[in-house]
């Protein structure tokens, strides 16, 4: 999956990369604060928040130095597994994913692959079943007459699952040989409830948006999803793949399909909400960095606008979900702690640069043009700090010419994409999925 490289090497690097980034920030802060311009309260709570913000970088970048990509399961020991295929409108692009799931180096006889067919309104049964036929007893087709969503289409595999391991898997998506494997290795502990699987682009070519993108997914992977999961608590199982146990799918699944949120159905963010309640079951769940998945992105602008909406508006719901359950336990635990200490920085994530907007118009409002000036400046010079990070783990898992689109990646989130948090927040209850019917 990457390049192979010098640990000593990048660890060295990482932690002078670490130390620049704070030193720099450090430097640009006592400027900021010195700036007559600015309003003293704001420096302060300018600086605490980059401060907690950074150091929450350094700890997920250091736990990551320590994961360990869990032990392959012997072919001859492994355990049946389904895999859930659930599809709506794919037409000939499901065939892509289906056969990439055939060419796994996985038994075919303790592999059960269903597809579900989401009420399709194009030839997409058609091309289903062309690949069924190709594959003779390899594929197990359930259709619906009606788009009824995708947490249904999931549930009616579970419920007609024979195995106890369930895979998920878009059908926009392509998986790697080795990703089923390493998905049932996960559940070496049984306390696991769900393994997360390594998410990136497949489309990187069409465009710029793809490739920005694949530089924020091998961050979020590599960085975030390796250090929640040596805390057990990884806090999104993507849709693209993951594994759950079915047991524990069946206990949830009448909740999970019933989940309401501000009086209406949460019909978008299935996979968050899922694993919300796998956590809160008293369930660990763990990232497997070789279980690798590459889906499709928007290529537009408006098309990777619904998607981060839609992420958005699930990734509030279910960060304020979590955090009332941890409120609510009157016990402590490391991992407990670790949940606390995620779910806030996760909170923070989506709620302050909701504020974004707001303060740089009570800025430029109160205070004046050289201060609007300067609070653009260390709000753009935060985030290519920030940047630096993901632009050294894609400069060494990928290219290192291609990692500089993490830190166009970062500008464009400042000034083209800081509209979507605070549009989530006032459009909480929107809970239309944008890219698809239900």
């Amino acid at each position: 999956m990457g390049r192979n490289r010098n640990p000593i090497w990048y660890i060295a690097c990482m932690t002078l990369l670490l130390a620049g980034t704070f030193s720099a920030a450090i430097f640009f802060y006592c400027r900021f604060a010195a700036a007559s311009s600015v309003p003293t309260a704001a420096t302060w709570i300018w600086r605490g928040l980059s401060v907690m913000l950074l150091s929450y970088v350094a700890y997920i970048v250091i736990r990551a130095f320590f994961y360990k990509t869990p032990c392959a399961v012997d072919s001859s020991k492994l355990p049946g597994c389904t895999v859930l295929v659930p599809v709506y409108n794919e037409g000939k692009g499901v065939m892509t994913s289906l056969e990439s799931l055939l060419s796994c180096h996985y038994p075919p006889e303790k592999l059960e692959i269903i597809a579900i067919n989401d009420g399709s309104e194009d030839d997409t049964l058609e091309w289903l079943q062309r690949t069924a036929d190709a594959h003779p007893g390899r594929i197990k087709i359930l259709s619906f007459e009606q788009n009824s969503g995708k947490k249904a289409a999931l549930c009616a595999g579970t419920r007609e699952a024979k195995y106890e391991y369930i895979i998920t898997v878009d059908s926009d998506s392509v998986v790697a040989p080795e990703s089923l494997q390493a998905i049932v290795a996960g559940f070496a502990d049984p306390k696991v409830g769900a393994v997360a699987g390594n998410l990136r682009v497949l489309n990187i070519r069409d465009g710029i948006i793809p490739c920005m993108m694949d530089t924020a997914f091998l961050f979020v992977c590599e960085i975030i999803r390796t250090s929640q999961s040596l805390d057990s608590c990884v806090m999104c199982t993507p849709g693209a793949l993951s594994g759950y146990r079915r047991s524990l799918m069946l206990q949830l699944m009448d909740r999970w399909q019933a989940q309401h949120f501000l009086g209406v159905p949460a019909k978008i963010g299935e996979d968050r909400a899922l694993a919300t309640m796998i956590l809160t079951s008293g369930y660990k769940i763990v990232f497997a960095r070789n279980a690798l998945v590459k889906t499709i992105m928007p290529q537009d602008y408006p098309g990777m606008c619904k998607v981060l909406l839609r992420w958005t508006r699930s990734d509030i719901r279910e960060n304020f979900l979590l955090l009332t359950w941890l409120i609510r336990q009157h016990r402590f635990s490391g991992r407990l702690a670790a949940m606390w200490y995620h779910n806030i920085i996760q909170t923070c994530n989506t709620l302050l640069p909701s504020l974004f907007l707001p303060s740089l118009l009570l800025v430029a409002f109160f205070a004046s043009w050289p201060a609007l000036k300067l609070c653009l400046t260390a709000a753009l010079l935060l985030g290519l700090l920030m940047a630096a990070i993901p632009a050294m783990v894609y400069a060494r898992q990928v290219s290192v010419l291609r990692s500089a689109w993490a830190f166009v990646f970062s500008a464009f989130n400042l000034f083209g994409l800081s509209w979507i948090p605070l549009y989530s927040f006032l459009t909480l209850r929107n809970t239309d999925w944008l890219t698809r019917k239900k």
